[in-house]
């Protein structure tokens, strides 16, 4: 007993030696912090405290803080040369750029060129009134002058530059203004992680070493890519010679698009999200990991103000630049949200933005009207020497056929080439093709899908006018122009863009009328939720806002006309504006930096909007799509002919090398049963939590108590009771219980 006492000692001194050893630790620790923060004070005057925010600022030198009351961290729009953790210091051009609110992009119209806006020869003039804090910049070298204001409101450090405020009173013009560059920072040997809208979504890990490709800034289209010439932009697409002038210049475009205009940072157990609300159509996201220009990690928007533009004359467009005249104005709004603890990661960011959307944007949530989605493609026209051919693949009947075999109710059931002229058409105003049933036809197959709960979508694109598009007369005058003035098209001038104002015009004055009369659900508008474009001619100019706002017409328009709409791509305009989205974001660009893929989108709008991605049947394995679809909450969705596609891969549409509804007819069943039982317990539901648990196993949880586990590995996998079988899932409603297909 002696013997056991004496060791109970030891323990109970070795374990009151190291609590005391963690108190002192800790004690310094907070000490240290205390006096760095201290530190950063010193020069700072704290202005605005909201709830736990704070905002401190330098009125001399315009650069300011902010607080996060609930875990203390401090961030900073600048950064000193001490703050640095590498060997690597900046230069002193760097060391100005890393003390500025913003780095100003200007042109002479003969060359562009960058100025921070703490150098010596910009003028800051700082004001505060009513909790707002407004920064006048005058860049006197330039001769341009604007204002920011910043401000703490919502819980969020809310940054403003007024399109009003933004003044050129000399010769030169301003191009671009990237807004506090330094200010979503974090050191290499920081634990966290960028992220970025890149596809769905995708992330950056901090990391001591620099990788190869992190010497340069990649940069992320909110919305869409500017448009500079049609054709394809992937060599596997194009007949064209493969040269290496096509390599490069498919390399070296800018990386992506951005369907959301977001970005955010994790740093330690802290995190900001950044959110354009204004301004987001003409703005950048840019990503720079350690190792390009400063040894720090950043991520920051920018905005864009004026386009530059080649000479058409390729020999000429190698050394001449063009700049435009005027500039664009518009606001730019952007909110920083702050996050803390379990929060403080990409699903807390999801959260949050998804709050912004609901809250501040005014979007009802309506998901849950759709157990499934079917693509039928009817019909199309093959050109032949003598007499095109019109090639039904499903006709109203056999669409009324494979509705009734698969006995699903609530399906949206979309169709491709229903009209007279088949698939590729751009229509003026729609007929049912008479080679799939025509009027009769298409009624009883609506009478007979309204009795399912069924809906019937057409599909048309109002957008593209392809080589193989059967058009109306009159049509040339309503492409778009480059900022030269030419048509925008491809080499051949067999492809061209139409203008979305005539488009519109096109849409209410004829399309719509005819079609009210066969009375359909509503129209799925192809491509006007993943592209937005410009035309610079003068009589019919459109911005890129003033693209987005007319799709979003189209959208509206549809829907209180016939009921509904549905769009592809998922560009987050069109929400609030659709029922149905398809060809979603499911995955990244292959950017060279991504360490990872997070479905940040699906997470965002799961129980606010139903979605799909790609055809099941057109995926290149089935299996890990149908895990992929409830890992990231989409309706299962299959687009389908009824009989094989030989045929039709001797047309246009080459793309269905598996559609046959006899050899899917099966699987599609089964999958409309099996995700059935899922979606009723999710559908309205949203995604709070996404986490990865092991390199193949994956936990998503829902806002009403529901967890989903899915193993994409070939072994089962197995912790504290749990088991998920080799490429499956289970289910965990809130009670307990496990469902298992």
């Amino acid at each position: 007993m002696k013997k056991i006492n004496g060791i109970r000692w030891i323990a109970l001194t070795v374990v009151f030696v190291l609590v005391s050893m963690l108190w002192m630790q800790s004690t310094y620790s907070q000490e240290d912090n205390e006096k760095q923060i201290s530190s950063i004070y010193s020069e700072h005057e704290k202005v605005i405290v909201e709830d736990k925010l704070e905002l401190s600022f330098n009125i001399d030198k315009g650069n300011f803080i902010v607080r996060n009351m609930e875990d203390g961290t401090v961030w900073k729009s600048f950064l000193e040369e001490n703050d640095i953790q590498s060997e690597r210091k900046p230069n002193e051009k760097w060391l100005e750029a890393m003390s500025s609110l913003i780095i100003l992009h200007y042109t002479n119209f003969k060359a562009k060129n960058t100025i921070p806006s703490s150098d010596d020869t910009v003028l800051i003039k700082c004001m505060e009134k009513d909790g707002k804090i407004t920064v006048k910049m005058d860049f006197t070298a330039q001769q341009i002058r604007l204002d920011m204001n910043i401000w703490l409101e919502n819980q969020a450090l809310q940054v403003e530059i007024p399109g009003k405020s933004i003044e050129e009173y000399g010769k030169n013009g301003i191009m671009q203004i990237d807004i506090l560059p330094f200010f979503m920072s974090a050191q290499k040997y920081d634990s966290g992680y960028m992220f970025y809208p890149d596809g769905c979504g995708a992330i950056y890990y901090f990391r001591d070493e620099i990788l190869p490709n992190a010497n340069k800034r990649y940069s992320f289209n909110v919305y869409s890519q500017p448009i500079e010439k049609l054709g394809p932009d992937d060599y596997k697409e194009t007949n064209d010679e493969i040269t290496s002038e096509l390599i490069s210049k498919m390399m070296n475009r800018i990386t992506g698009d951005a369907a959301m205009p977001v970005f955010g940072i994790k740093r330690e157990e802290s995190a900001v999200l950044g959110v354009i609300t204004e301004g987001e159509s003409d703005a950048l996201i840019n990503v720079e990991p350690c190792g390009f220009t400063v040894d720090v990690n950043r991520i920051f928007p920018s905005i864009i103000y004026r386009y530059s533009y080649k000479d058409p004359r390729p020999e000429v467009a190698k050394m001449v630049t063009y700049y435009e005249e005027q500039k664009m104005v518009h606001d730019t709004h952007i909110q920083y949200i702050f996050l803390s603890g379990e929060n403080a990661d990409y699903s807390g960011m999801s959260n949050a933005y998804r709050s912004i959307l609901l809250e501040e944007e005014g979007i009802i949530p309506h998901a849950g009207r759709f157990s499934g989605a079917l693509s039928l493609f009817c019909g199309v026209i093959q050109d032949r020497i003598l007499f095109d051919r019109f090639i039904a693949s499903v006709t109203f009947d056999q669409a009324t056929t494979i509705m009734n075999e698969i006995g699903a109710n609530n399906l949206i059931v979309n169709l491709m080439g229903s009209g007279k002229s088949g698939y590729n058409a751009y229509n003026d105003h729609y007929v049912p093709a008479r080679d799939l049933g025509g009027k009769n036809g298409f009624k009883k197959m609506m009478e007979n899908a309204k009795s399912m709960g069924n809906r019937i979508y057409i599909e048309e694109n109002f957008i593209d006018i392809l080589p193989e598009t059967k058009k109306p007369r009159g049509f040339n005058s309503l492409y778009i122009r480059d900022a030269n003035n030419m048509l925008l098209s491809d080499k051949y001038y067999q492809q061209f863009i139409v203008n979305p104002l005539k488009a519109f015009d096109i849409f209410t004055s004829k399309y719509i009328k005819g079609i009210i009369s066969y009375k359909p659900d509503g129209i799925t508008f192809k491509r006007m939720g993943e592209l937005i474009f410009r035309d610079s001619e003068k009589n019919k100019k459109v911005s890129y806002e003033t693209c987005i706002s007319t799709w979003q017409k189209f959208l509206e328009y549809s829907k209180s006309n016939l009921g509904g709409s549905a769009v592809q791509g998922g560009n987050i305009y069109t929400i609030g504006h659709v029922d149905w989205l398809y060809d979603i974001p499911m995955e990244d660009s292959g950017c060279a930096i991504n360490d990872e893929v997070v479905p940040f989108y699906q997470m965002v709008l799961h129980g606010v909007v139903d979605y799909s991605g790609q055809p099941g049947n057109l995926t290149y394995d089935y299996s890990r799509t149908r895990l992929q679809w409830i890992e990231y909450g989409c309706l299962p969705f299959f687009e389908l002919t009824y009989k094989g596609a030989e045929e039709i891969t001797k047309t246009s549409y080459n793309k269905l090398y598996s559609s046959s509804y006899e050899l899917w007819a099966g699987t599609v069943k089964t999958a409309f049963l099996e995700l059935h039982e899922v979606l009723e317990q999710v559908q309205k539901a949203f995604i709070v939590k996404h986490e990865k648990l092991s390199r193949d196993v994956v936990r998503v949880m829902y806002s009403n108590g529901v967890e989903i586990y899915i193993n994409y590995g070939e072994a089962d996998w197995k912790q504290e009771g749990i088991v998920v079988p080799a490429i499956d899932y289970i289910m965990i409603n809130p009670g307990g219980e496990i469902y298992v297909q």
